[in-house]
């Protein structure tokens, strides 16, 4: 409104030379050629509009296609390995051997690689024995662990470890329990 009064004024000063009657005949010509809504301006609005939405539609759809593929690279499942050489203190009496020995020692002592190192080197001989071995570490074995190693063990609630330790077991009961690390060395070479 503000704008229109603007150019009748203006039209207004032009046109006092011209004469009063000739003022208010150009002064509607003026507005209705201001206002008037051309057929083609309008296509090429409404086009526009259309091309610019199209634009952002079209980013959204790389943009989120390519955080969605990202995510999906960051989320990817790998296969589980299963160790069977790994027990848990209280499933070291029911192994399916008959006859097997396991190491059970700590994985966060300062020796831990040591013994693994011995427990992969005689793995590898031809004739040797199954052998496992429990980590103290683990969180369900950390009752069995104590101050004093019970050597008399008749079921698995029985077991209690002061530290490294190799059991031979025969039939489902302890035939050795094995506390000195050069007897458990000597053992396993």
């Amino acid at each position: 409104m503000a704008r229109i009064k603007a150019k009748i004024d203006k039209n207004k000063k032009e046109i006092k030379s011209k004469g009063k009657k000739s003022y208010k005949k150009q002064t509607k010509q003026k507005l209705l050629k201001d206002n008037s809504f051309d057929g083609n301006e309008e296509l090429r609005r409404s086009i526009l509009i259309l091309v610019i939405m199209i634009i952002i539609i079209i980013g959204i759809y790389f943009l989120s296609a390519f955080l969605v593929d990202k995510r999906s690279k960051e989320n990817k499942i790998s296969a589980t390995k299963i160790n069977y050489d790994v027990t848990l203190v209280g499933t070291i009496l029911n192994r399916p051997y008959d006859e097997y020995y396991v190491l059970v020692y700590n994985k966060k002592e300062e020796n831990a690689n040591y013994y693994n190192q011995l427990f992969d080197a005689y793995k590898e001989k031809e004739d040797a024995i199954k052998i496992y071995y429990c980590d103290l570490s683990n969180k369900l074995n950390e009752d069995y662990v104590s101050d004093k190693s019970n050597k008399n063990i008749i079921s698995s609630e029985d077991f209690k470890f002061k530290g490294t330790t190799l059991l031979k077991i025969k039939d489902g009961k302890v035939i050795s329990f094995i506390e000195d690390n050069s007897t458990i060395e000597t053992l396993l070479q």
